[in-house]
């Protein structure tokens, strides 16, 4: 629309500069004498000898051009936006649900990386990319779908928003992590809050989906389903280290009950959900079929 806009103006401009040319005179007499002596002279050649002539078919040819340009895009754009089919309102609950695990899967990466830091007294950092696939894809985060709903759109941008700030903090831990000059307590801080804000987000989404899609027993058996997915049943092809990947600080039911994943596991299943979550630490402690660490340490020089 905007360009058919302007082709408009340019034909305004080149109508404009037709009448600047071809000043109406007083009289109509006036005017077809003028005519009649212009057919009587050599036409062509006053016609180009004369400037504003040319300009004035410039002008035109300008606003034609642009006018035919301005409808072909026009159209294109209506064929485009014709083609491209929106995503599903089921198809958004189903990127959600899939964030469930992914913040699953984070909280076990955060946890395991922590007691590794322990162990070496926090003079060392965890290679970039464990920490830099903590961060949620934001493109899952489809806000067109809502336009129109003001209240469930306000609902999805608020988690967009809180999304968004969580992978900020991503990067902000990895450049503390990585710089030896950082003291430790900050360095736990950083740690502390990708922990926290695993269960936090994972309870803003179940929230969001409730409050769009509705309590119902398929939402919350499909957000169930997800969380479960995200749970290793074994070691596959990893390597234990002569116990080491058992060698940590285990979290307690106590505080596994405080997160948003007890709440979809069910608190009555705290304890499962627990040794799950420790066997999964475990898992990540271990060698990969390679023989190296599933989670690689860099050790600082000092």
């Amino acid at each position: 629309m905007k360009r058919i806009f302007l082709s408009a103006m340019f034909w305004i401009i080149g109508t404009w500069a037709c009448a600047q040319s071809f000043p109406v005179s007083d009289s109509i007499a006036h005017e077809g004498l003028a005519v009649m002596e212009g057919i009587r002279e050599n036409t062509m050649f006053h016609f180009w000898k004369d400037d504003r002539n040319f300009w004035v078919l410039l002008s035109l040819g300008i606003a034609i051009a642009s006018l035919v340009f301005g409808i072909i895009t026009y159209t294109a754009q209506k064929k485009t936006e014709g083609n491209t089919k929106k995503l599903s309102k089921d198809a958004q609950r189903s990127l959600l649900n899939d964030l469930v695990r992914h913040l699953y899967r984070n909280l076990i990466i955060t946890l395991a990386v922590r007691t590794k830091l322990d162990e070496l007294s926090w003079d060392a950092y965890p290679s970039e990319e464990h920490l830099i696939k903590l961060k949620i894809p934001l493109e899952n985060i489809h806000l067109d779908v809502f336009y129109g709903r003001d209240a469930e759109y306000r609902a999805m941008h608020d988690l967009y928003l809180k999304m968004r700030n969580y992978n900020e903090e991503v990067d902000v831990a990895l450049a503390h992590l990585s710089d030896p000059s950082i003291d430790r307590d900050t360095k736990m801080r950083d740690m502390g809050t990708l922990e926290f804000k695993a269960s936090f987000l994972t309870e803003r989404i179940v929230k969001t989906v409730h409050k769009i899609w509705g309590k119902t027993p398929e939402v919350d058996n499909d957000i169930l389903s997800a969380l479960k997915s995200a749970h290793n049943t074994s070691a596959g092809g990893n390597i234990p280290v002569d116990g080491y990947s058992d060698k940590f600080r285990k979290l307690t039911e106590d505080r596994v009950a405080n997160t948003a994943f007890a709440d979809i596991f069910g608190k009555d299943r705290v304890a499962e959900l627990t040794a799950g979550i420790n066997e999964d630490v475990a898992i990540e402690r271990m060698l990969n079929a390679r023989g190296e660490e599933k989670i690689h340490m860099i050790r600082f020089n000092r």
